[in-house]
């Protein structure tokens, strides 16, 4: 039994580690989209939020892991309007299929509302559903989004 156990968490921790989900389309993400906008990190705080029990916590070996409250100056509400800065909670950037954050970096936040007991005005989406670092893979995601705001 011990065996099965271990090459089950084995099986899990090489799928999550790889990061495998498939990438929306910007489309996809368009209607699926609540909350986007386009803002600079100027603030990044350790969370209580775990979206998974099997997200790695801050170690030695991934001190970045683990759930974060980022605040961010908004320079372009693409859906939604949160004004001029914005807080939204994170799934860790390890496994979990977050974002590695840093702090005066521009990315692209897709997100929801926050609906839960941790402190952040928005809870960012995965990765594969568009939040990332401004770069090659999120600008045709920025693109659709500007073009179909509402």
């Amino acid at each position: 039994m011990k065996h099965v156990i271990t090459a089950f968490v084995i099986l899990l921790a090489s799928q999550a580690s790889a990061s495998q989900c498939k990438m929306k389309s910007p489309e996809e993400i368009s209607k699926e989209t609540e909350i986007a906008f386009v803002g600079t990190v100027t603030l990044i705080e350790e969370s209580t939020y775990k979206p998974s029990n099997l997200c790695w916590e801050r170690s030695e070996k991934a001190p970045q892991c683990g759930g974060k409250l980022v605040t961010l100056k908004v320079s372009e509400n693409l859906r939604g309007e949160l004004g001029s800065s914005a807080t939204v909670v994170s799934e860790d950037g390890c496994y979990c299929l977050g974002s590695y954050w840093k702090v005066g970096s521009s990315y692209l936040i897709v997100a929801k509302p926050n609906d839960t007991s941790v402190p952040g005005q928005v809870m960012a989406v995965n990765g594969c559903s568009g939040t990332g670092e401004l770069s090659e893979r999120t600008q045709p995601i920025v693109k659709v989004l500007r073009s179909a705001k509402p």
